[in-house]
C-alpha cells in the first residue's frame, strides 16, 4: 500500500522532467534560425503599355539603413542570449530536479528497503511469536496430559487404598463375628458343663438324702417328711405374698441356716414370670426354715412352683 503511494509522486516528477526537456529542445531549434541581413532593393512598378513606355523614367531603389539592420541583429542577439540564459536556467532547473528526483528515488528506495526490512522483521517476529505460542500450547498440552495422568494415578491409588480398607474392615468384621460365635459357643459349653455339674450334684444330693432317709427310723422319717412339707408350704406362701398376679414359674432355691437364700434359679416359666418370681424370693428373705438338722437338710435345696392360680409344690 505504501509502495503504491510512493509511485504516484515519482511518476509525476518524471512527466514534469520530460515536459521541460521538450521545451528546451523547441527553444534551441528556434534560436538556430539565422536572419538574412542583405540589403533589399525594391523596384517600382512600371506599365508595359505603350503609353507608359513613351513616358519611361529610370527605376528608383530603396536602401535599408544599416543602423536598423544592426539594431535588429542586436535585438536578435539579445533575444538569443536571453533564450540561451533561459535554456541554461531550465537545464540547471532540470539538473536540480533530476538531482532531487535521484534523492527522492534514493529516499523512496531506502524507504522501500526499510519497509521491506521491517516487513521481514515483522514476519520473522510473527513467526517467532507463532512458534512460541505453538510451543507454549504444546507445553501446556503436555502439562495437562501429565496432570491428567497424575490425577488418574492418584485416583487409582485412592481406589486401591479404599478397596484395601474395605477388605480390612470386612476381615475385621468377620473376625469379630467369629469371636462372638466362639464366645457364644464357649458360654454354651460352659452352661452345658455347669448344667451337667448341677445334675450330678443333684444326683449326689438325692442319693445322699436317700441314704439319710434310710438311716432314719420310720417314725423320725415321717416327722421329717411332715416338717419338710410344712416348711415348703410356709416358704411358698411367704414368697407368694410378694408375687405378682398371673406369675407361673418353677424356682430352685439353695438355703443357708437362718433362711438366707444362697442361690436362686428359675428353671421353668416365661422370662417375665421368672424375673418376677426371683424378685419375690429376694423380697421374702429370710425364709422360714426348721432348726432340726434333718428337716433343714431336706430344705437346703428345694424346688418350688410359684403362682397365684394353682398352689402346689414340685
Amino acid at each position: 500500500m505504501k509502495q503504491h503511494a510512493l509511485f504516484i509522486p515519482i511518476t509525476s516528477s518524471i512527466l514534469l522532467h520530460l515536459g521541460l526537456i521538450a521545451l528546451v529542445l523547441f527553444n534551441a531549434d528556434f534560436l538556430t534560425e539565422k536572419p538574412q541581413q542583405n540589403s533589399l532593393i525594391v523596384p517600382t512598378n512600371f506599365s508595359e503599355n505603350k503609353k507608359q513606355q513613351n513616358h519611361y523614367k529610370p527605376a528608383e531603389t530603396v536602401a535599408i539603413d544599416s543602423k536598423q539592420v544592426d539594431d535588429l541583429a542586436n535585438r536578435i542577439r539579445k533575444k538569443k542570449q536571453a533564450e540561451e540564459d533561459r535554456r541554461r536556467a531550465l537545464e540547471k532547473k532540470l539538473a536540480e530536479l533530476e538531482a532531487k528526483q535521484r534523492r527522492e528515488s534514493a529516499k523512496t528506495q531506502n524507504a522501500i528497503t526499510q519497509r521491506k526490512k521491517a516487513d521481514e522483521e515483522a514476519k520473522e517476529s510473527e513467526k517467532k511469536r507463532k512458534d512460541a505460542k505453538a510451543k507454549a500450547l504444546e507445553e501446556e498440552k503436555k502439562r495437562l496430559l501429565a496432570e491428567k495422568e497424575r490425577i488418574e494415578q492418584e485416583q487409582a491409588a485412592q481406589r486401591a487404598t479404599e478397596k484395601n480398607k474395605q477388605e480390612s474392615l470386612l476381615l475385621e468384621q468377620k473376625r469379630k463375628e467369629r469371636e462372638v460365635e466362639e464366645a457364644k459357643a464357649k458360654v454354651l459349653a460352659q452352661k452345658r458343663e455347669q448344667d451337667e455339674l448341677n445334675r450330678k450334684r443333684q444326683q449326689e444330693l438325692e442319693q445322699q438324702m436317700l441314704e439319710e432317709q434310710k438311716a432314719i427310723t420310720a417314725e423320725h422319717q415321717k416327722f421329717v417328711i411332715s416338717e419338710v412339707e410344712k416348711y415348703q408350704l410356709w416358704i411358698r406362701d411367704t414368697i407368694r405374698g410378694n408375687l405378682n398376679e398371673g406369675v407361673d414359674a418353677v424356682v430352685r432355691l439353695r438355703l443357708a441356716p437362718g433362711g438366707l437364700v444362697i442361690d436362686a434359679n428359675c428353671i421353668e416359666g416365661a422370662d417375665i414370670a421368672c424375673r418376677d418370681a426371683l424378685i419375690a424370693v429376694k423380697k421374702s428373705e429370710p425364709l422360714p426354715v426348721s432348726q432340726d438338722k434333718d428337716v433343714f437338710a431336706k430344705l437346703r435345696d428345694i424346688r418350688l412352683k410359684l403362682n397365684k392360680i394353682v398352689p402346689g409344690v414340685n
